[in-house]
């Protein structure tokens, strides 16, 4: 059974990515996946080069972000 999302909203969830579960980055590095906490197995994934030149996010252990 999927956990309870956001706030306990799970009815009609279909993606909860979170900062501090789920990622695949250590402290410091660049966070290029995540994922799906919903239960529905919507991974999402940083594409990297993107066209826009945006960098990936950057991992923060202390503050979980």
């Amino acid at each position: 059974m999927a956990q309870s999302g956001p706030a306990g909203v799970s009815d009609g969830l279909q993606i909860w990515l979170r900062a501090d579960r789920g990622i695949t980055a250590a402290d410091g590095d660049p966070v290029f996946s995540w994922k799906d906490q919903s239960g529905q197995g919507n991974d999402a994934y940083f594409q990297s080069p993107n066209p826009w030149g945006e960098s990936p996010p950057i991992y923060d252990r202390v503050n979980s972000q």
